[in-house]
């Protein structure tokens, strides 16, 4: 984060009662070099369709940053997304969270760094889709012990007919908690949060769209970034 002056936020607006911050600068976050990342970033393929680790996307430095960021702004008691709306529902998800409209200088470094290994052409419906950057409203989530987000599945974010969101993208902020895995369903597999690593799979209509949950958190707290992967439809 920016150190040579305090950062402003402001509350541009609400979902459903829940705030949306704005920074009063581009990008208060402080970025190690973008172009170099990159190519130390380890995919490693999960055992489950379409599922997939980016180890190293954010540096330690980094993860604080947003947290500090984050905590600042003021977390919130999390909804869940139904047809009728956002609700809250704490048998299914009692977190917390922040949501941020972010510029790209916030979130195009990210999308450079992890772009070379975002699947391309992706067939779906009527069209080949393909990806250009991420969702700019990050939303943050903070589980405390006994807290958790229970199987679903999870819907897209939709611009337009033909330009929407196909790749949920988590990154995990911190490791050192007890609990909390991604756990996968059918299979039961589980992903451990490890710091600055993104878990990514497909979501909303698309045919690899996994159940899952933000299994409980039994000791600590953990932190999570989470955006969209967003695609346009190929001629369209």
């Amino acid at each position: 984060m920016q150190k040579d002056r305090e950062i402003k936020f402001a509350v541009q607006g609400k979902e459903s009662g829940v705030n949306i911050f704005k920074t009063d600068t581009a990008n208060p976050i402080t970025y190690a070099s973008p172009s170099k990342k990159h190519t130390q970033i380890r995919k490693v393929d999960a055992p489950v369709p379409g599922v997939f680790l980016l180890y190293d996307v954010l540096t330690p430095d980094e993860c604080q940053q947003y947290i500090d960021l984050t905590e600042n702004m003021g977390y919130e008691e999390a909804t869940v997304t139904t047809f009728g709306g956002m609700v809250k529902m704490p048998d299914l998800r009692n977190n917390e969270r922040v949501m941020w409209q972010s510029e790209e200088d916030v979130w195009g470094p990210i999308w450079q760094r992890i772009e070379p290994h975002i699947p391309k052409d992706v067939n779906m419906g009527a069209a080949r889709w393909t990806p250009y950057g991420l969702n700019e409203r990050l939303r943050f989530y903070r589980y405390d012990k006994e807290e958790m987000f229970g199987a679903h599945f999870d819907g897209c974010f939709p611009r337009r007919r033909w330009d929407q969101s196909l790749l949920t993208f988590i990154i995990y902020l911190t490791d050192d908690f007890e609990g909390g895995s991604t756990m996968f369903y059918p299979s039961r597999h589980e992903v451990r949060p490890v710091k600055g690593m993104a878990c990514l799979f497909f979501h909303g209509s698309h045919p690899l769209s996994p159940e899952h949950e933000g299994m409980l958190v039994t000791k600590g707290r953990k932190y999570v970034l989470r955006s969209d992967v967003m695609y346009r439809a190929q001629g369209k």
